[in-house]
């Protein structure tokens, strides 16, 4: 499971990575870079979104994912 570093309150929405399904391809990290970051294993979560830009950035890069390893839930 991925660290959570900081989360801003008002967005309800935490994405994750399933180190399992990862393959690496980079995609996630080229369109939200605040966000998701690729180590030499697997890609990992450097923190939440803080605001709707990059929610949407991340929504993107979770539509965009080959492998599905990239999800969402609510937090409340």
């Amino acid at each position: 499971m991925s660290q959570v570093i900081e989360i801003n309150e008002s967005i309800d929405q935490v994405f994750d990575i399933d180190q399992e399904r990862c393959i690496r391809c980079a995609s996630c990290s080229s369109i939200a870079p605040a966000v998701f970051y690729i180590r030499d294993d697997a890609a990992l979560i450097l923190r939440q979104p803080l605001d709707s830009d990059e929610v949407e950035q991340c929504e993107v890069a979770l539509a965009n994912c080959p492998t599905n390893a990239i999800s969402v839930s609510t937090r409340y």
